[in-house]
């Protein structure tokens, strides 16, 4: 498609068009194209739940299609389930709970497709993408070959991945998941889920569920308030910072992992007073600020990403702590 309008393409509803989209199931293909308009950028993209876009995009936007959905081994304790990188991430969710294998059901409402996953290593409540990931599958549109990477070759770290340093590179075609069988480690320690689960008897669905109606209840509809989710990372400090930082504001909230300290970004800006103010055109979410909507049908990307800037600027004054963007600005 030439000039196709990327609104629909996105979450943030950003109204541009793109050069050249591209929708295929054969990473040749996919990639003889690059080749063949190789003065142009391009860009892989998935459930557009991860993107700002502040103008036209002049390249090519690529969607992989691959539906494929294969169980490799199964026993009594373990499911190896091999999925493609197009399908909806809860909705595979959904599918592994029904047939009761566990390790995804802290995940859940999280948008976006299978194959960008990996990429951002996302997490939620207390899991991330790599407790889960056996292997990703990818095209290697520079070589064009295809490849396979275990976790190790993943390099995961917080919202972060070997595809996220060589973006554009690695088409991810499929992933594999090794899930519990059976016998499952719930992981229910995490702020509001183990004040939600108290005294509950646990399963699978119920902790699904139960993040479901906590996200439902304080995440906005993009289809009402177009976002992009957590618009920003939570920062990690070291143990001199974060103790410098609590002799300052002895209530900081923290999670403690091994020498170094998370810091809620939510908590950071909500201290800078964004929380608190109403807007017309582009602003926090009232119940969570660490998401930044579009309150108005005309709002520009080129606004949310200046309303982003304005919040690492005062972030930065109050804190000294540099908000890296979750989001990928265009």
């Amino acid at each position: 498609f030439e000039n196709y309008p990327i609104s629909s393409l996105n979450t943030l509803k950003d109204n541009y068009v793109t050069r050249y989209l591209i929708k295929s199931n054969n990473p040749v293909d996919i990639a003889h194209f690059i080749e063949k308009h190789s003065n142009l950028p391009y860009l892989i993209i998935g459930g557009g739940s991860n993107l700002l876009f502040t103008k036209n995009f002049e390249g090519i936007l690529i969607i992989f299609n691959s539906y494929e959905r294969q169980i490799l081994l199964t026993n009594n304790d373990t499911v190896v389930l091999r999925v493609g990188a197009s399908w909806d991430l809860d909705k595979i969710i959904e599918f592994a709970i029904d047939n009761n294998w566990g390790g995804l059901e802290n995940l859940p409402l999280i948008p976006g497709t299978v194959g960008a996953m990996p990429v951002q290593n996302v997490g939620a409540y207390g899991v991330e993408a790599k407790d889960v990931i056996l292997q990703v599958s990818a095209f290697d549109l520079k070589n064009k070959t295809e490849r396979n990477f275990d976790k190790t070759s993943c390099r995961f770290t917080y919202r972060d991945s070997i595809f996220k340093h060589n973006y554009g590179r690695f088409l991810i075609t499929a992933v594999t998941f090794r899930l519990s069988n059976n016998k499952h480690k719930f992981h229910v320690g995490y702020g509001e889920l183990k004040k939600h689960l108290e005294k509950k008897r646990l399963s699978l669905k119920y902790i699904r569920q139960a993040i479901i109606d906590i996200r439902t209840n304080k995440l906005p509809n993009t289809n009402i308030y177009p976002n992009a989710g957590s618009f920003f990372k939570n920062p990690i400090v070291s143990k001199t910072a974060f103790l410098e930082l609590q002799k300052m504001y002895p209530g900081i909230p923290f999670f403690k992992n091994n020498k170094e300290y998370k810091i809620p970004a939510a908590w950071l800006i909500e201290q800078c007073g964004f929380k608190d103010k109403t807007y017309t055109r582009v602003g926090v979410f009232h119940l969570q600020p660490l998401i930044v909507c579009k309150f108005a049908e005309d709002t520009t990307g080129q606004e949310v990403a200046d309303f982003g800037k304005m919040i690492q600027d005062a972030v930065f004054k109050k804190f000294s702590i540099q908000l890296q963007s979750e989001v990928n600005i265009f």
